[in-house]
């Protein structure tokens, strides 16, 4: 157990559950996660969606999100950067296709409302993205990770340590 939200459990285990419960098929989502004395590192290129059965092994990588997200910025509090996680989900699927990109921004803001930083701006591929925000010009504080798209505005305190 790493902690209250994730397990690290091996295929093998996996696949005695699934033999215990008579479950033909298990479905969810994999991250690659390494800790080295209390230190925690996300692989880059994950969350994968995961498909078992009792035959094969099915990993997605680079599946496009559901919904909108702003991950824990890593580190939090920081000196001098941090590195921001989002996800830009596809809000306009049709029968027609599926878009590749989309409007969005992801702003910092300081602690009076000022944005001081306009990190990303515009046309912005769908998927699963990361960016790393040096504030080395920028006072210790509080700030404000936002990002936004057409329907959806989420924020995120950063803590800016010197």
């Amino acid at each position: 157990m790493i902690n209250n939200t994730t397990a690290a459990v091996s295929y093998e285990s996996i696949q005695s559950i699934m033999d215990s419960l008579s479950f033909d098929w298990l479905v969810g989502n994999w991250d690659v996660i390494a800790v080295n004395d209390g230190d925690t590192l996300t692989s880059e290129n994950g969350p994968y969606y995961v498909m078992f059965n009792s035959v094969i092994l099915i990993v997605e990588d680079d599946p496009v999100p559901d919904a909108i997200a702003l991950h824990p910025a890593f580190p939090n509090s920081f000196n001098p950067s941090t590195t921001i996680r989002f996800d830009i989900p596809n809000e306009s699927r049709s029968l027609s296709g599926v878009e590749m990109n989309r409007d969005a921004s992801l702003q910092i803001f300081d602690i009076s409302g000022r944005v001081v930083e306009a990190l990303i701006q515009g046309n912005v591929e769908l998927g699963q993205h990361e960016i790393r925000w040096n504030a080395t010009t920028h006072p210790s504080g509080v700030y404000f990770a936002v990002i936004n798209s057409s329907k959806t505005h989420i924020s995120q305190k950063l803590v800016l340590m010197k």
